[in-house]
Formats: C-alpha cells, structure tokens, sequence
C-alpha cells in the first residue's frame, strides 16, 4: 500500500499553534486509529502526518480532533522508578534500586485476644544504644515487622534486632538488621520465642559514623 500524507497547519490547526511531534506522534498512536503511523514532519507551519495507508473517513475524524486538541507542550514521561495502578492511578508502587518491587504495607496487627508491643526509639545515638525487651514468661513472642531510619552521615548507621538468650548481651542470635544512611526501610519478619523471665529481644542501634547521629528503631509484635 502507498503512504498517505495529511498536512495540517501548525498555526491555525493546533490548540496552541505549535507541535511536539514526539507527544503528537504517542497520541496518534495511542488512539483508536487502525492505520500505522510511519512519521510525522514539518516545514515552517505545514504539519504532515504521513500514515502507510489511507485512513478511513472515521480514522481521518479521530485524527483531526487529535491535532485539533494537541497543545504542542513537551511530553511527559512516566516515572521509570513507579508502576501506576492502570485502573486507579492514584494507586502506585515504587522501585527499589536495584530493581525491585517496593511494597509498604499495612501496620501489622495484634491477633484478637493477644497483646501487641511496639518497641520505638528515636533520639541521638553516639556509639551504640540498647533497647532490651523481656519475654513474658510461658508468653510466645511473635515478631512482625523492623523499622528503622537515619540521618545523612559519612559511614551510616544501623539498626539491629537480636534474641538475647540469656538477657545479658552475651551469646545472641542475629534476628534482622537493617542499613540506613538518610534513608528509611522496614522488613516484614515471622519469628517467634518462648519467654522464661529472662529470654529477651535486643535492639540495638548503631552509629557508624563517630559523633551523635539521630537514629529511628522500631520493632512491633504480640504475644
């Protein structure tokens, strides 16, 4: 099939009496016209839109209510770092740097009946700072969720949750951990433990800088 070239005038066809082939050239194709479109050029205020077919009289109409409505402003891009909810654009999940899915969810909830605990800390934090939690004894904690963030600084800081055993500090068990350096996160964690009055939950944040840094650290769970 032979191309077909529609000429418009830049001046007196457009909303605003100017162009952006790039943005014509997304909404063109973006419409309800079957025909492929093969490219778009101008000279001086004459404005081809050159298909590799002849539209239909429908086609020609959809086609000249879209440069009739064309405002000639600069395309704008979608956030590559944001995936929009094709049904509710309000609704939008973000990407992590290295390319993964960020999903906030919800506060974590106590089960009916249980007894939820939210353990939070946020002040200046100069060497290490300790946040010790006693397991009710015969009470199983469960451990849901660890937040943490930071100010800017040099080296960063971290916020580290750990089973104390012996609630003592000595002998611990690793439970999570996480990394801020003007930057927040939370994990989403499922660990459980079995109180005897001296088994405990240890958070600890840690300024790895020198200096006073102030450092957030939350854990949330029940038993």
């Amino acid at each position: 099939m032979a191309e077909e070239t529609y000429t418009y005038s830049i001046l007196n066809d457009t909303l605003n009496g100017k162009v952006n082939t790039t943005k014509l050239f997304a909404q063109i194709i973006e419409s309800a016209i079957i025909t492929s479109l093969n490219r778009i050029n101008t000279d001086g205020d004459d404005l081809d839109i050159v298909f590799n077919a002849t539209l239909s009289s429908g086609d020609e109409t959809i086609l000249d209510g879209i440069v009739a409505a064309h405002d000639g402003e600069a395309l704008i891009l979608p956030d590559l770092n944001t995936i929009t909810d094709y049904d509710n654009t309000d609704n939008k999940a973000g990407i992590t740097a290295d390319n993964k899915l960020k999903v906030v969810l919800p506060p974590p909830t106590a089960p009916s009946g249980a007894t939820a605990i939210n353990r939070t800390e946020y002040d200046g934090v100069s060497g290490d700072d300790d946040n010790v939690y006693i397991i009710p004894n015969g009470e199983t904690l469960i451990i849901q969720r660890l937040s943490s963030g930071s100010e800017v600084t040099s080296d960063g800081a971290t916020t580290e949750l750990w089973y104390d055993p012996n609630g003592t500090g000595v002998g611990m068990t690793i439970i999570d951990a996480i990394f801020s350096n003007g930057s927040s996160d939370q994990h989403d964690l499922n660990e459980s433990y079995t109180g005897d009055g001296t088994k405990a939950v240890r958070m600890r944040r840690r300024n790895l800088t020198g200096g006073t840094v102030s450092i957030f650290g939350r854990w949330e769970g029940y038993y």
